[in-house]
């Protein structure tokens, strides 16, 4: 399949070297062309155990491209993969500034059917809004599907996270869609959770606030554990070993 992935970011290079390497032809995109020339260079911008072994293989075989040219990427390919930034606004809200100026971008190619591919972390709604804001600019919308397939990367082991994921989430409203997007993870044995749009947003935003609810908590034992003169590290094991729990996002530290 072609795939064209906007944003050589973590999560946006990663997925883009994956990919690549499962056997599909895929244009990684950024606007940044100090970004794109280091890449095409073999220069990787993050470190990321395996990353550079997987775009210089695919670099060489052909199947992994860079561009700058976000609009003539995006034109060329049916599947389009969102996988911008979405940075903390003032009011600690998510700021699509980004993902907007996507959208944008690509309602000026949108002359072919295109499914989009959210998987930028968003809050729950924007696939909805995003529809709306394509229809608001003139696109049919027999022109364009939306599928949330967010991402559950941890920075370190990205590579193996992909290609083992514990479960791989698509949410759409078209099943057609949905198909599409799943047949680009052939080859990668996981457990599939279909769900809507939103459902599928929400699972990104709990996933990450249930991890960070376990850091927190382990943190606050540390306290407790501190007042008593006892050994979190001991404390945690023994919590972790409970299946209901699990040991995961449990370790006490600056973090």
């Amino acid at each position: 399949m072609r795939i064209c992935i906007i944003g050589a970011g973590y999560v946006g290079l990663t997925t883009a070297a994956v990919l690549s390497d499962l056997g599909h032809k895929v244009k990684c995109v950024d606007r940044d062309e100090t970004k794109i020339n280091a890449l095409e260079q073999g220069v990787i911008p993050i470190y990321e155990p395996g990353l550079s072994e997987l775009v210089v293989r695919n670099r060489k075989e052909g199947r992994l491209t860079f561009s700058s040219d976000v609009a003539a990427s995006m034109d060329e390919h049916e599947l389009i993969m969102i996988a911008v930034g979405t940075p903390s606004a003032a009011d600690g809200s998510a700021d699509l500034v980004y993902v907007r100026s996507v959208l944008l971008a690509l309602s000026t190619v949108l002359h072919t059917h295109k499914v989009i591919i959210m998987k930028s972390t968003v809050p729950p709604g924007t696939g909805v809004w995003a529809e709306e804001f394509l229809l608001g600019l003139g696109v049919p919308g027999t022109l364009f599907d939306i599928v949330s397939n967010p991402e559950f990367l941890r920075e370190g082991t990205a590579i193996h996270d992909t290609l083992n994921p514990d479960r791989i989430v698509i949410g759409s409203r078209s099943v057609d869609a949905a198909e599409k997007v799943r047949a680009i993870y052939n080859g990668i044995e996981a457990e599939t959770v279909w769900t809507g749009q939103t459902e599928a947003e929400l699972i990104k935003y709990g996933s990450n606030a249930f991890l960070a609810t376990k850091l927190s908590f382990v943190n606050e034992l540390a306290r407790v554990c501190d007042v008593f003169g006892a050994d979190i590290m001991q404390v945690a094991e023994g919590i972790g070993k409970d299946t209901r729990i699990g040991g995961k996002f449990l370790q006490a530290g600056i973090g």
